[in-house]
């Protein structure tokens, strides 16, 4: 059974100081695992960056996982970390020009991911996203003590029209369907992207309506809408 442990979240991000745990409170799960003797045991999984505080180097963004089970000696402790797959100039920074040479395991600002496993022939998985990055990531959590390096399945540079990867549901053709809050030129609005459990893409939606605002672009007083046509809307 998977269920949110808040209490275990706070375990984690207590005993996990030196990273930037972007993503733990939307994204942190209790995964059960069952040992040799039937019994079960909880582990919270955290999508976590570093915070790059202890040494002043920045080091890989990963999936911890903790362990939830209140039975365990090891209860609140990090007992497994798994890597990103690292793939030269990979990052949305890279592709607007912001940076040039950041790997795909860099500077993702670890954000959100499913909040249930997703199981593909039998296998669970959790899709880790990139709201800097726009990067996407699969991991294979069946054994959450034994994760292999969560390879890269979607780069910002084959979603044409959004960035900043959000919120990550499974649709009942069994693709995923993703939020997209900003244009691919960091303004509003996003949209929706329809993806294949390989990381295809599928489909990209556009929010915006039609008659509606193209997009907005930040200003120092705010939202300022580059068109001001609205459509209207009861409340």
């Amino acid at each position: 059974m998977i269920k949110h442990h808040s209490a275990g979240i706070r375990y984690g991000i207590n005993l996990a100081r030196r990273c930037l745990l972007s993503g733990a409170l939307i994204g942190g799960l209790a995964l059960t695992a069952y040992a040799a003797d039937d019994k079960s045991s909880t582990y919270l999984a955290v999508w976590a960056s570093d915070k790059e505080t202890d040494d002043n180097h920045l080091d890989p963004d990963f999936l911890a996982i903790i362990d939830a089970d209140p039975r365990s000696p090891h209860y609140g402790k990090v007992v497994n970390t798994a890597a990103l797959e690292s793939v030269p100039n990979a990052n949305l920074l890279d592709e607007l020009g912001l940076a040039s040479g950041v790997a795909s395991d860099f500077l993702n600002e670890a954000h959100h991911m499913n909040h249930a496993p997703i199981i593909v022939r039998g296998r669970k998985y959790l899709f880790p996203g990139g709201l800097m990055s726009a990067n996407l990531f699969r991991c294979d959590v069946t054994d959450p003590l034994h994760i292999p390096t969560c390879p890269l399945i979607t780069t910002s540079t084959q979603v044409k029209k959004f960035a900043g990867v959000d919120d990550i549901v499974q649709l009942p053709n069994g693709n995923l369907l993703i939020t997209y809050l900003a244009s691919k030129d960091l303004t509003t609005p996003g949209g929706l992207v329809e993806l294949d459990v390989e990381g295809n893409v599928i489909h990209e939606y556009d929010a915006a309506e039609a008659g509606g605002p193209i997009r907005y672009v930040p200003s120092v007083n705010g939202v300022t809408d580059t068109r001001t046509v609205w459509t209207s809307a009861r409340i």
